[in-house]
């Protein structure tokens, strides 16, 4: 099996030896694993170095949300490590973004990271967003979040497999599409709108994120490989 540019393994585990054990099993096969706060917080820049001595790319999704300065200055130190993808949130607005957008057009484009603005959250519903007083149905409110995120100088989208296809049909602007919330079995856990992969890549996502479905399987390298590419 080739290695697939087009899936990304989140490594949703807590300890070193589990992170080696899934890169291990998944290099060969995989070119980008997703880390979070849960590894980032502990390992910082280590978790980054050993990714990247598996000859891998890192997505780095912090979800940046503060004031434009704080962002753009992490924005900054996030370049630096040379992480392939990361992720800002949306809500954070539009000169949040522009901010972010002017530190990396600092740096060389072949050695620039690509920003992706996070929408809503995959474990979000409708009904969470009414109770926070959002009036406006959740397709509305993802497609105005992407369209400011794109038009204030985000590289990208992470949105849900029902968002993706809306998203590419109606924003104005090629962006790369990041979908988690893959599941491979029924069980969704806290995920509250996900999809397979297969309905991911036929609305258009460029990209999909599996974690649990897959570290979690009985055979996780049998699973990754049954995922229809």
């Amino acid at each position: 099996m080739k290695r697939s540019n087009n899936i990304i393994v989140a490594l949703d585990v807590a300890k070193w030896k589990d992170v080696k054990f899934f890169l291990d099993i998944f290099s060969p096969h995989v070119k980008t694993f997703k880390i979070g706060p849960r590894l980032f917080i502990p390992y910082g820049k280590k978790i980054i170095r050993l990714i990247k001595s598996y000859n891998c790319d890192v997505f780095l999704d912090l979800k940046l949300h503060d004031i434009p300065t704080q962002v753009a200055n992490s924005v900054k130190e996030i370049a630096d490590l040379g992480v392939s993808m990361f992720t800002v949130h949306a809500l954070g607005g539009e000169s949040m973004i522009r901010k972010a957008r002017e530190v990396l057009d600092t740096f060389p484009v072949k050695e620039r990271s690509c920003m992706l603005a996070v929408t809503v959250l995959t474990s979000i519903s409708e009904k969470d967003l009414h109770f926070l007083g959002f009036k406006n149905k959740i397709n509305i409110i993802v497609f105005k979040l992407a369209n400011l995120a794109l038009t204030s100088g985000a590289d990208g989208i992470v949105c849900s497999v029902k968002d993706v296809q809306n998203l590419k049909e109606k924003v104005n602007k090629d962006f790369v599409a990041v979908v988690p919330g893959i599941s491979l079995t029924e069980m969704h856990e806290d995920q509250k709108r996900c999809g397979s992969p297969k309905e991911a890549f036929d609305n258009g996502a460029d990209y999909i994120v599996v974690g649990r479905s897959i570290l979690e399987a009985q055979d996780p390298l049998k699973v990754l490989k049954e995922v229809k590419i």
